[in-house]
């Protein structure tokens, strides 16, 4: 992701647009990133990344009214302590100004183009998931999709029954954990070992001993009613709005608020990003929770604070649905795999897909969530696995509810397992991802 960025970067601002009055066929602009050169956005020579803004008006040509609100390019809108706040989610403030953006310049990252999946037969015969295909109708008893091809510019119409369409209703679901995966249920003790670990923190100013800023640690139940909170909010107004686009950019803004709400309270950082004080505070209040007879793995993950792409993905699809997000607005979620990184994508009432990347301590923010699936299908780069997908090899659901994206999970478990202490999430899932030789060629490709 550090490489799309730094390209980007130099030649544009990235805003995000939220919902206003608009005509019928401009629908699709609604709540949508755009990419707006500096010369448009009228900061000429201008090298830097902007996250915030807010359609003020559409024009009858379709071009759009957009104010561009205050963002901190510190460490990409972290501040000194990136653990506990992020800048550039949400406009927040007044406009620093209002530029007039083309129809064209809306269009080149909000036009939702690929809204489903379809299996497809590869060089060695074998199926395997495509994510360039565009739901043309549904009747029930068949379904028809255009498939694209692999750079995006051309394609057909495939109608698919029977068997093909149950496996296609299969891989386009949206996923919930399975029985036994997920709970709000926590030992008897642990609301009080958080609340003498929370206290002793509080008596260091918040602090670990390096300087760092270490947020009081959350309880599950304490987590996911805060998303809720966000959810509920957001909820009445989806549930009443007829208009799909206008429900799709409200979900929309609903997940970045609950990604700065999961960000701030309880962050996951990765293991090369973590420091040795951050994980000796982890593994402290991973240790005390055990003595406790806390067996709630998602509870252990949250107190521990040091997990990898793949693992906070699943920690993240599994506190959405305990919200019950899906029920209440609508959005459901699905883990993903692209071989080299894991994300979490949202299903928005436009059809679209909306990307959940999840941050791990030392990567920008704003990019990490609202972003839909072909903002990172890059025009003109075929990508390391020659799919036209940018710097990943696939872009595949994952399979399964509990979703181990490789056949390597025993190694990985066995590995994480040798490093203790551990809580029960970290070495029973694929989450852990440390020693997997993937890990140097996903940072090979993102700079």
């Amino acid at each position: 992701m550090r490489r799309i960025l730094s390209r980007l970067t130099a030649v544009a601002l990235v805003l995000l647009v939220a919902a206003s009055a608009r005509a019928q066929d401009q629908e699709y602009f609604v709540g949508k990133r755009v990419t707006l050169s500096s010369q448009d956005a009228g900061f000429p020579g201008a090298e830097f990344f902007i996250g915030t803004g807010e359609i003020k008006a559409l024009h009858p040509d379709g071009s759009a009214d957009v104010a561009i609100y205050p963002y901190s390019t510190t460490q990409w809108g972290w501040d000194s302590n990136p653990s506990t706040k992020f800048k550039g989610l949400l406009p927040e403030g007044q406009p620093i100004k209002t530029v007039t953006v083309s129809k064209d310049a809306l269009a080149r990252f909000n036009e939702t183009r690929f809204t489903a999946w379809v299996w497809e037969k590869g060089e060695d015969g074998r199926p395997y998931a495509w994510p360039k295909a565009r739901l043309v109708s549904d009747k029930g008893d068949s379904v028809t999709v255009f498939v694209y091809s692999k750079d995006g510019k051309s394609g057909q119409e495939r109608t698919l029954t029977g068997d093909e369409l149950t496996r296609f209703r299969a891989l386009n679901a949206v996923t919930k954990p399975g029985p036994g995966e997920a709970s709000k249920d926590i030992a008897q003790g642990t609301d009080q070992v958080l609340k003498d670990f929370n206290a002793k923190l509080e008596q260091k100013g918040g602090r670990l001993p390096n300087g760092e800023i270490f947020p009081p640690i959350p309880s599950v139940p304490d987590l996911v009613k805060a998303i809720r909170d966000v959810a509920e909010k957001y909820a009445p107004t989806i549930t009443a709005e007829a208009n799909k686009f206008v429900r799709a950019d409200l979900q929309t803004k609903m997940l970045r608020e609950i990604f700065l709400k999961v960000e701030t309270l309880s962050p996951i950082k990765h293991p090369r990003a973590a420091s040795d004080a951050w994980r000796a505070a982890g593994q402290e209040a991973s240790a005390a929770l055990s003595a406790a007879g806390e067996t709630n793995w998602l509870q252990r993950q949250i107190a521990e604070r040091v997990n990898a792409c793949y693992g906070k993905s699943k920690v993240l699809w599994t506190l959405l649905n305990l919200a019950e997000v899906p029920e209440l607005t609508g959005m459901g979620f699905r883990l993903m795999d692209t071989q080299i990184h894991g994300l979490l994508a949202g299903k928005a009432d436009d059809g679209s897909l909306v990307i959940w990347e999840p941050s791990e301590g030392y990567d920008p923010v704003d990019w990490k969530v609202g972003q839909k699936a072909e903002t990172i299908f890059r025009d003109g780069d075929a990508g390391r696995g020659g799919q036209f997908l940018s710097y990943m090899p696939a872009f595949t659901p994952m399979t399964g509810e509990t979703a181990h994206p490789r056949d390597n999970a025993k190694a990985l478990v066995d590995a994480a397992a040798a490093r203790a202490p551990r809580g029960e999430g970290l070495t029973k899932v694929l989450d852990a991802r440390m020693g997997d030789a993937h890990s140097e060629d996903r940072g090979e490709a993102e700079r």
